[in-house]
C-alpha cells in the first residue's frame, strides 16, 4: 500500500492537528452509518463492548476503588465518585437496549490507521477484531482514546485536558456529520463521557502511580 500507518512512520497522534482527528471521526461514523443502512450484522460482538461481563472499563474503575478506599486519599470523595459511577452506569444499563447496534471495526489504534505523504488521514486496516457492538459506545470509546490516551504522557492538569477535549470534539464532530444521533444515543453520549473518560485504563495506572508516590492533594 502507497499510505503506512501512524506506527510505521513513527508518528504521535498528539504531533496531528484537530483536523485529523475531525477525519478519522468522519470515516468511523460513515463506516457505522453504511452497517446501519445496510443491516451488517456478526454473530459475535467485538472484544471490547461496554457493559459485557468481562468488560475492561468495570474492571479499571474497581482497581481504582479497591487501590484508593483504603489508602489516604480522601475516602469520603473515593465513595461519592463509586456511588456516582455506578449509578451512571445503572442508567446506561437501563437505555441499552434501544441503542442502535451493528457490525464495527473493533480495534481503532495507531497501527490500524493509515496516513499519507502529507500525514493526512488515508484510511483504515486490520477488521480481525470486528464484530458487533452498540454504534454510540463503540464511538465514544475509540474516540476518548485516540483524543486522549494516544500521548506520550497522560496529563492531568486542566488546562492540558481542556486542550484534549477541544480534540475529542473535533472528532465527535466528524463522526455525527456522518451518522445521525438518535436521541436515545444522544442522550447516552454525556453518561458515556462520564464513565469511560476517567477510568479508561491509561488515567487510571496514573492516578494509582500517583498514589504510590504519596502525592495524595494530587490524587484527590
Amino acid at each position: 500500500m502507497s499510505a503506512k500507518t501512524l506506527d510505521d512512520l513513527e508518528i504521535d497522534l498528539e504531533d496531528l492537528g484537530s483536523e485529523f482527528l475531525y477525519q478519522v471521526g468522519a470515516c468511523v461514523g460513515s463506516m457505522h452509518s453504511a452497517a446501519k443502512r445496510e443491516g451488517i450484522e456478526f454473530t459475535w460482538s467485538s472484544p471490547y463492548v461496554l457493559l459485557d461481563p468481562d468488560e475492561e472499563n468495570y474492571n479499571d474503575a474497581l482497581t481504582w476503588y479497591e487501590k484508593l478506599r483504603h489508602s489516604p486519599a480522601d475516602v469520603r470523595l473515593v465513595e461519592e465518585i463509586w456511588e456516582i459511577y455506578n449509578r451512571k452506569r445503572e442508567y446506561l444499563e437501563a437505555i441499552f437496549p434501544s441503542l442502535p447496534a451493528g457490525g464495527v471495526q473493533g480495534d481503532f489504534s495507531t497501527n490500524n490507521i493509515l496516513v499519507n505523504e502529507e500525514k493526512g488521514f488515508a484510511g483504515i486496516i486490520d477488521y480481525n477484531l470486528a464484530g458487533n457492538d452498540k454504534f454510540v459506545t463503540y464511538m465514544m470509546q475509540e474516540g476518548i482514546f485516540l483524543s486522549f490516551e494516544c500521548y506520550r504522557e497522560e496529563w492531568l492538569d486542566r488546562e492540558k485536558c481542556a486542550y484534549m477535549e477541544q480534540r475529542f470534539k473535533h472528532f465527535y464532530i466528524g463522526y455525527t456529520q456522518q451518522y445521525s444521533l438518535t436521541d436515545a444515543e444522544r442522550g447516552a453520549v454525556s453518561i458515556l463521557y462520564n464513565i469511560i473518560r476517567p477510568f479508561r485504563m491509561d488515567k487510571v495506572e496514573t492516578t494509582l502511580h500517583i498514589a504510590e508516590e504519596g502525592l495524595w492533594q494530587e490524587v484527590n
